[in-house]
């Protein structure tokens, strides 16, 4: 960056100044032919300083705010501000590496973010609010928690866990009278459901019912090339005996033919 400032104050500025005056001709009062005057060129304005000395300066349409205007047209901006929309006549806003999502930049470096969002120091970016905290997950969107897996989403916007885990309840002890040795009583049965089972997942199921049918398809597949084998090889087991006969039959006249 440092570079670049000595390359434009010692190389570019010396050029620009040098290119901003240019030769017009003018008619003066009195005189034939014109005179040849330096004047500033197009895009330039004239400017004097407090000593008087004249100057021509670029002209910028659009203010170069955080920065300077170096050429007709073309902003040249501070160190952590860039052209707005990455083009040289715009003027210059503040730059921010993360793009200050859910915010506004307003500041090299520093995003200033929308209601329902507060800033993390930490990465510097926009996180979104959530009054519970969200426990057992994280704050998706203002007022709105995403749960990690193994939890629902309840209507107070907070992580519960989830309702198809396997939990089974014992009913409390009853006491009977045909228990004369314990008063503990005993625990009742209790009725099986299928959330007893709630461990194997409805995708679980949809998974090996694909397994089954797959390995049945193979069964079937293996069976089918065995029979094409047994078929093919008593085929050619039937044309060799037919084959034999034919050569038996075929000597047999032949030695009849030959008494």
């Amino acid at each position: 960056m440092l570079a670049l400032r000595v390359l434009i104050l010692f190389v570019i500025m010396p050029g620009v100044l040098l290119a901003s005056f240019c030769e017009k001709a003018v008619y003066v009062v009195g005189k034939k032919k014109p005179q040849v005057v330096k004047a500033c060129c197009n895009g330039y304005r004239y400017v004097r300083d407090d000593k008087k000395n004249i100057s021509c300066k670029p002209i910028c349409n659009e203010p170069c705010s955080n920065g300077s205007c170096v050429s007709p047209n073309t902003c040249s901006c501070n160190q952590g501000y860039e052209n707005l929309l990455h083009m040289p006549s715009k003027g210059c806003v503040p730059r921010c590496s993360n793009k200050c999502l859910n915010g506004q930049c307003i500041a090299p470096e520093t995003c200033s973010c929308d209601a329902g969002y507060q800033l993390d120091k930490s990465s510097g970016r926009c996180a979104p609010i959530c009054s519970t905290g969200c426990p057992n997950g994280f704050c998706e969107s203002p007022g709105k928690c995403s749960c990690s897996r193994g939890y629902s989403l309840a209507s107070d916007q907070t992580c519960v866990p989830d309702s198809s885990s396997s939990t089974r309840t014992t009913q409390p002890p009853v006491t009977t009278e045909s228990d004369s040795f314990s008063f503990t009583g005993t625990t009742q049965p209790q009725e099986t459901t299928m959330t007893d089972y709630g461990f194997i997942k409805n995708w679980q199921i949809t998974h090996l019912m694909a397994i089954v049918m797959l390995l049945a398809l193979i069964v079937l597949g293996c069976l089918m090339k065995l029979r094409h084998r047994r078929i093919t090889s008593e085929d050619f087991k039937g044309e060799k005996e037919v084959f034999a006969a034919d050569n038996k039959l075929l000597t047999i006249d032949f030695t009849s033919t030959k008494n």
